[in-house]
């Protein structure tokens, strides 16, 4: 079982400041067997003179979706302010299933005379979503989900690979399952070891986020476990690197939802968007010398992280539109932070084709595609 009591004797201020006390719950510790309790009293008022009170409390998920037995009794023995200031209950709940008894006695004065107020909310039955936090052993029973209806190929092997080995680096690859069935992923590390061309010192960098199906909630869920993650980790905050024009990056909108700030833009259409958590430690910034590093490559050249499965068809397609053409190709696998920081032409880095000193593509390109753009530099 889970119990979480949390019993208010005296406030840290009682003369001249507010007192918050916010509970956020994602998930139940044992979401399948027992039932949640999460009992809250209040012997004085946290602040009784001045100050405004809130006790913010949102749920995420239903603690515990096989049993829908679930309470939060709140019992406050004296009225939260009973001179001149504002009091504040506010109760999110994201989920189904939900009983909420909370009782108010009052035995001075004519404020809220009610004895006993239960309010209740019930809605569908919720399904069972689960999120689970993959490592080695997880991935070769479970697997990594992009590609994953071609695990024979070259691209998801080369993607689980790569994923055991930063899991020792600290890499979180967390996928959403709701009845048994994955709805969604999310991919994110520390910044001293992630694949984005980024100067973002103490943040985590998100480098993937997918989900089934929109309006779902799906796509918050795994925001929200990275962000608790980086307060968890004391990090100054989160990024994530988004471009409308490729599929190959997250949507900007679901992030701009969750509180995230563009700072920045990059070339091609990239921008750079934040959840800071220090107002005071440094924004990341992207590197400024984008048309020095395609000076660097006349003939044609794949730069290349196996991150993203889909690495390896999208260079197939170059090199059979480059034999079609008589054109050489030289590839340049990015196996180090310091490389890719150092090489790659755009600020997603793992994947950059480069022909004549221009830059043909950062994302896969249909053999005929390719074909074209290569001829027109010829």
């Amino acid at each position: 079982g889970f119990s979480l009591p949390i019993n208010s004797y005296l406030h840290p201020n009682p003369h001249n400041s507010a007192f918050s006390l916010p509970i956020t719950i994602y998930s139940h510790p044992n979401s399948s067997q027992h039932e949640f309790s999460l009992p809250i009293l209040f012997y004085t008022h946290p602040n009784s003179c001045h100050t405004a009170f809130s006790l913010p409390i949102t749920i995420y998920s239903h603690p515990n979706p096989a049993l829908p037995a679930f309470s939060l009794p709140i019992t406050i023995d004296s009225h939260p302010n009973p001179r001149n200031s504002s009091f504040s209950l506010p109760i999110t709940i994201l989920s189904s299933y939900f009983n909420l008894q909370m009782s108010e006695c009052f035995k001075k004065g004519n404020i809220l005379p009610l004895v006993e107020l239960v309010i209740i909310q019930r809605g569908p039955k919720m399904s069972n979503i689960q999120i689970l936090e993959m490592d080695s052993q997880l991935l070769e029973g479970v697997g990594s989900f992009c590609l994953r209806s071609k695990k024979k190929s070259n691209g998801y092997i080369n993607k689980n690979k790569w994923l055991n080995t930063q899991f020792e680096e600290g890499l979180k690859y967390v996928q959403l399952i709701e009845n048994k069935k994955q709805v969604g992923f999310i991919e994110y590390t520390e910044s001293e070891n992630s694949s984005r061309v980024v100067f973002a010192a103490n943040y985590l960098v998100i480098h993937c986020l997918w989900v089934s199906e929109n309006g779902k909630g799906y796509g918050t869920k795994l925001i929200q476990k990275c962000i608790q993650d980086a307060k968890a980790s004391s990090k100054s905050g989160v990024v994530v690197l988004t471009n409308p024009e490729t599929s190959w990056t997250p949507s900007k909108e679901i992030f701009i939802k969750n509180q995230f700030k563009q700072t920045e833009t990059g070339p091609h259409h990239f921008e750079l968007l934040v959840y800071p958590l220090k107002p005071n430690d440094s924004l990341p910034t992207f590197p400024t010398n984008w048309e020095e590093r395609t000076q660097k490559y006349e003939g044609l050249t794949i730069l290349r992280s196996f991150q993203c499965p889909y690495v390896e068809i999208a260079t197939e397609n170059i090199k059979t539109a480059a034999r079609t053409l008589g054109i050489d190709v030289n590839i340049i696998d990015l196996k180090t932070r310091e490389q890719l920081m150092e090489l790659a032409p755009t600020p997603y880095g793992i994947y950059s084709v480069v022909f004549k000193r221009e830059l043909i593509s950062f994302h896969r390109l249909t053999v005929r595609t390719a074909t074209k753009r290569l001829r027109e530099l010829m």
